[in-house]
């Protein structure tokens, strides 16, 4: 009887946890935030609704398995695929970094990401980006005020990941203690 109540405990625990996580990430489709992972051949394998239209495209079929090189512009891919080397072999210094990517419409955007490396048996790295602003002469001498702007904001949503991050895994440790004791 008792193996039936956790089952069905568990049950409702998992049912929970993917309408959180479903929630989670309709709400991040449709931020003026980009998600994007990339393996470690820099070929994305996740991305957002936001970022899939900012780069011109309808469908997230369209962009997965491309070479995130394609959207960056002419000189800028072999550093960018440096930042992805180092943020997989877990190195910090490029924890935010900001740099630019080309829009569908062919323009020039900065955008400010936040990368990390995804645990586990893959080697990819996971970020968040933020554009910052559309790249212009007289827009470079701004980018200071602007940055000072997003950080305080970036710093709040950091929070709000970390507070997500902590809450599944408790939940997660907690029904793996439940499950053991059983």
């Amino acid at each position: 009887m008792k193996e039936a109540k956790t089952k069905y405990e568990l049950g409702e625990i998992k049912e929970r946890y993917e309408k959180v996580t479903g929630s989670v990430w309709n709400l991040l489709n449709f931020f003026d935030l980009f998600i994007l992972a990339l393996d470690d051949k820099f070929t994305i394998q996740l991305c957002n609704i936001s970022l899939i239209h900012f780069l011109g495209y309808d469908d997230v079929e369209e962009v997965l398995g491309k070479s995130w090189g394609e959207f960056l512009p002419n000189g800028l891919g072999e550093a960018i695929r440096n930042v992805h080397s180092n943020v997989i072999a877990g190195k910090m210094n490029y924890k935010e970094f900001t740099n630019e990517i080309i829009s569908g419409d062919g323009k020039p955007y900065i955008v400010k990401w936040f990368n990390t490396q995804l645990n586990g048996e893959l080697k990819w790295s996971f970020s968040i980006g933020m554009p910052i602003l559309r790249t212009c002469p007289n827009v470079y001498g701004d980018i200071g005020s602007a940055r000072r702007y997003f950080e305080g904001m970036l710093d709040k949503d950091q929070q709000i990941f970390e507070s997500l991050r902590d809450i599944i895994k408790t939940r997660v440790g907690k029904m793996k203690n439940d499950t053991a004791r059983d």
